[in-house]
């Protein structure tokens, strides 16, 4: 793990399992980004909300691209590499999964919104294996299958039970569950697409998240200025400013949360990645709840934390057989 650019840890950080340092970095980070995610989506700025998804989309991929410069030239990397072209695959499944989620928060509650996110596992399994990056055991796919399953059965019980309650103030539209399978689909190829390229390519997780970032920043700036988003973006910045504090935090989660991505999918592979953010997305869902008071009954909010704690189990025994397979070869 020493040799892998970008995570320099020192010998007192060493001591402390990759694993561990990258789990708790998306989780801390995440749980920021998205509980500042649903404020976006539900606070008023002088009466009227921040309705800019495209702009909230270019402004996390500049942020992230800013931070992978950085961090390239703190650690005396090249910025132009060979392959770095590459990243465009990733970045556009990156960019289009990215504005599904991103405009789908506005159309539908989001503790469901939070909860479908966490159906990649199985798909990411199976686009690995299609791809031939990975192979994945019986006892892979069992437990795939299980959490999605499981998460399935939250989004739909959650949701009919929400309806039951508030059906005058909860309309979950059709168009925003279209928006977040399609974003399921699209991000699954993501992680795998740089799976991928980290097999064929010497790149850096910095060079892969600079490639990602620039290619998805330049296309989103871009369709934001062609809609007009961008100009009514700026009007609303300048008629309130108050907004700029939050979206400097959102810009910053964004880009770091990125990083911890990258990495993780550099060191363990989608499959424990996607895994971290089922567990990331579940425990967000849980302080979303703490303070947005949303109505969500007790023994739902338990069985969620016993799901987190699966996928989290789950994790850790994958990357020991990972271990155990390189001590062997």
């Amino acid at each position: 793990y020493q040799r892998v650019p970008l995570l320099n840890f020192s010998e007192k950080l060493s001591t402390f399992s990759p694993l561990f340092v990258c789990t708790t970095a998306i989780h801390i980070v995440y749980l920021v980004y998205t509980l500042l995610q649903e404020f976006m989506s539900t606070h008023t700025f002088g009466g009227e909300l921040f309705s800019f998804p495209l702009v909230l989309v270019a402004i996390s991929h500049s942020a992230g691209a800013l931070l992978s410069l950085g961090a390239l030239r703190i650690g005396g990397h090249d910025i132009l590499v060979t392959g770095l072209w590459q990243t465009i695959l990733p970045g556009s499944s990156d960019l289009v999964a990215t504005s599904l989620q991103h405009a789908a928060l506005y159309k539908m509650y989001f503790p469901a919104q939070s909860l479908m996110k966490t159906l990649k596992v199985l798909p990411v399994m199976l686009i690995g294996t299609c791809l031939q990056n990975r192979t994945y055991s019986r006892l892979d796919y069992v437990e795939g299958l299980l959490l999605s399953c499981l998460v399935a059965f939250f989004v739909w019980d959650f949701q009919f039970n929400q309806m039951d309650m508030e059906h005058s103030t909860l309309k979950t539209s059709a168009v925003g569950i279209a928006m977040m399978v399609g974003y399921v689909t699209v991000d699954s190829f993501t992680s795998n697409f740089e799976d991928s390229i980290y097999q064929k390519l010497n790149l850096q997780p910095g060079h892969m998240l600079l490639g990602m970032e620039i290619f998805s920043a330049v296309l989103a700036w871009t369709l934001t200025l062609a809609s007009g988003e961008l100009l009514a973006a700026t009007r609303f910045m300048v008629a309130q400013p108050r907004v700029l504090l939050f979206l400097g935090i959102f810009a910053l989660t964004a880009a770091v949360g990125s990083l911890a991505c990258v990495l993780t999918v550099r060191l363990f592979g989608p499959a424990v990645f996607t895994l971290i953010m089922t567990s990331r997305a579940i425990l967000s869902l849980l302080f979303s709840v703490l303070f947005f008071q949303h109505s969500v009954d007790t023994v739902d909010c338990v069985s969620l934390v016993a799901v987190s704690i699966i996928t989290l189990m789950s994790s850790t025994r994958r990357v020991s057989a990972q271990m155990r397979q390189l001590r062997s070869s």
